[in-house]
């Protein structure tokens, strides 16, 4: 397995399942100031590792949350900095978690193999299995002579229940509206290689139903499994893509309604009280999830692939409360409170939300709703500074600059320091704690601020100024462009207060490394 990283993309925190030494190399690099930082904690701290990342408001189990170093330097645990470059081998201790951080161009590194396990296929045969076995059963001493053997054989086919319930659960399309266009199609493979398929895009096993592109002169025959498209992967190929299946929903269903008859005739023969009808065993197996408030999968990715489709006959926009910006009512949530709806790009880069998450809740409350909003409008009805608060939650970009080629520090209050951190480039591995001066440097001394040109920014001046300083890491930097409270929609900063762009660019001077920008607010 290849992973490709462009600069400033990172890899979450997290530890690998395999347990197993890790061996990554980096084979590939844009330019020769391409490389990669690992932050890596000892395996022994995982307990604290844990602790720490759930106070900072994320799960390590989660790979969904890169903390800034600024954030790992108070951590109570020894965190290790790393600089991976073009021909470097890391090799990772096993279980240790760590998260990366793509800096200076595009980088592939780190090669594994593939797995793909058939668990659902593993766990449909399985049941299929125990429920033919079990409707022979006329007696107590057929489960098992003993009465360990007879409860270890109904908590293994209950297990067994409740993994296919969730499997057939997100194998369904449960809207009526798609009844009259729902046609599914049965793959071509015959019973031998009935399971062998595979996402082409994720790798995760392809039990029954999955999206699949026919080869033609552009391109291969190409598989997608549901979760891909439920995420919005394959909308490139359109008309093209097709959903297919290897057995029948049906057939499916009227197994499992066989199994659970099966199992309820194995309880009865067990004098249980506790499950004596079919709704007490739908209540035993529907302990992890509420069918009446989640959306499966399939539906969520049918609705992607059909709304896509229709989009372009039927165009239909939303605007979305964070950015303002018109998008795709395919591309947006919509809340069931109030109406308000949220584009896919604002959900994620605001609230570490993906759409296929939100599309998951039927009854869906936005972040207006839950007073948590940070857009503009929001924050200064809470009368919160819009200039102080960071707004992407998930990656922290704003704070990560610390680690960027050139640093940008506040040098608006009255103390000061001299002690600046000019790389990490050249460093050996080692505590975080020594290498994150950088972010304790928010205050320099005047005498330097005062030696440094100023550069006044395409805003007009306001009342409030704010002084900052650049320090210039890279001799080749010729320009640099600072900006402010960015918007993905247009693709251009934005003032908080006058809405006007203040974007500065910056010329570096040969002479001089340190430089002060007037930005205005």
């Amino acid at each position: 397995m290849i992973y490709v990283g462009n600069s400033e993309t990172f890899t979450p925190a997290h530890k690998d399942v395999c347990g197993a030494l890790g061996h990554n190399l980096m084979v590939y690099s844009d330019n020769g100031r391409t490389h990669a930082i690992w932050c890596i904690m000892k395996y022994e701290d995982l307990e604290q590792i844990r602790i720490f990342f759930q106070q900072n408001g994320a799960f390590l189990d989660d790979d969904n949350c890169f903390l800034p170093l600024h954030i790992l330097s108070k951590a109570p645990f020894t965190v290790y900095l790393f600089e991976q470059k073009l021909g470097d081998l890391v090799l990772l201790p096993p279980s240790a978690p760590h998260q990366v951080l793509n800096m200076g161009g595009k980088a592939s590194r780190k090669f594994g193999k593939n797995q793909v396990y058939r668990i659902k296929a593993v766990t449909y045969y399985s049941m299929l299995k125990y429920s033919e076995k079990s409707q022979s059963f006329t007696k107590l001493e057929d489960i098992g002579s003993t009465e360990n053997e007879r409860k270890r054989f109904s908590d293994d086919m209950l297990i067994l229940l409740r993994i296919f319930d969730d499997i057939l659960f997100e194998e369904s399309i449960e809207s009526d509206v798609f009844d009259d266009e729902l046609h599914v199609t049965k793959l071509p493979e015959t019973e031998k290689y009935m399971h062998s398929r595979y996402c082409d895009h994720c790798k995760c096993d392809i039990f029954n139903r999955c999206f699949h592109v026919a080869k033609t002169k552009l391109h291969q025959a190409y598989d997608l499994c549901i979760n891909c498209v439920a995420k919005g992967r394959g909308s490139f190929f359109g008309d093209e893509m097709n959903l297919m299946e290897h057995i029948s929903f049906s057939e499916l269903r009227e197994n499992f309604e066989q199994a659970k008859k099966s199992y309820l005739n194995v309880q009865q023969l067990m004098k249980n009280e506790n499950i004596t009808t079919m709704d007490d065993l739908e209540k035993t197996i529907w302990i992890t999830r509420d069918p009446c408030k989640t959306t499966s999968i399939t539906t969520i990715a049918w609705s992607n692939m059909y709304y896509s489709k229709h989009h372009k006959e039927f165009p239909e926009y939303l605007p979305c409360h964070q950015c303002d910006d018109s998008k795709p009512k395919y591309c947006t949530k919509t809340c069931t409170k109030c109406n308000t709806s949220y584009c896919n790009q604002c959900l994620w880069d605001r609230y570490t939300l993906t759409l296929c998450e939100c599309n998951r809740l039927k009854n869906w409350t936005c972040p207006h709703c839950n007073d948590v909003c940070n857009c503009v409008k929001c924050l200064k009805k809470r009368d919160i500074d819009t200039l102080s608060y960071s707004t992407n939650i998930l990656s922290r970009m704003d704070e990560i600059k610390d680690v960027l080629p050139f640093s940008v520090l506040d040098v608006s209050g009255n103390e000061s320091t001299t002690r600046i951190l000019d790389s990490i480039c050249d460093l050996p591995p080692q505590p975080i704690q020594h290498l994150t001066e950088a972010k304790n440097a928010t205050r320099i001394l005047n005498s330097i601020a005062k030696n440094c040109p100023l550069v006044e920014t395409n805003c007009a001046p306001k009342t409030k100024k704010r002084k900052i300083i650049i320090i210039n890491k890279n001799p080749d930097q010729q320009q640099i462009k600072i900006i402010h409270n960015y918007y993905h929609h247009q693709k251009v900063s934005v003032c908080g207060n006058c809405q006007r762009s203040i974007a500065t660019t910056i010329s570096l001077n040969q002479t001089s490394r340190n430089f002060i920008a007037l930005i205005a607010f």
